[in-house]
């Protein structure tokens, strides 16, 4: 392993040490996590296997400030967990973002969540 090649073999060698090191010494959630955990029921037949993606900055983008030259996508009106409406909320798609639903769905029985408050 010479040159860039073998410095990226090394660090990759390095991440993956560094992650098996911090799974083995991961703590047992405390109560609070473990009162939020929910179960997932797969809806397709014969499937085992879950794609979890997050909304908010992953599959969608909101649209803070606006731009004139640049409108977002979509508007929605959002209602707060408190009760609170916000009008034309602005959110743009990530490029690809259809696609790769369409893909995943193929494989995967795919959730999406956001942990994201307005």
């Amino acid at each position: 392993m010479k040159g860039l090649k073998g410095h990226v073999y090394m660090e990759l060698l390095v991440h993956i040490y560094q992650s098996i090191d911090f799974l083995q010494n991961l703590v047992i959630p405390d109560e609070q996590i473990l009162e939020k955990q929910i179960e997932v029921k797969f809806k397709k037949p014969n499937m085992s296997k879950l794609l979890l993606l997050d909304l908010d900055e992953t599959l969608v983008h909101c649209v803070k400030k606006p731009n004139p030259l640049r409108p977002p996508m979509i508007k929605l009106d959002i209602t707060t967990p408190n009760g609170n409406v916000i009008n034309d909320v602005g959110f743009n798609i990530r490029p690809k973002c259809h696609e790769l639903l369409v893909a995943a769905n193929r494989l995967y029985e795919v959730c999406v969540f956001t942990a994201s408050t307005p």
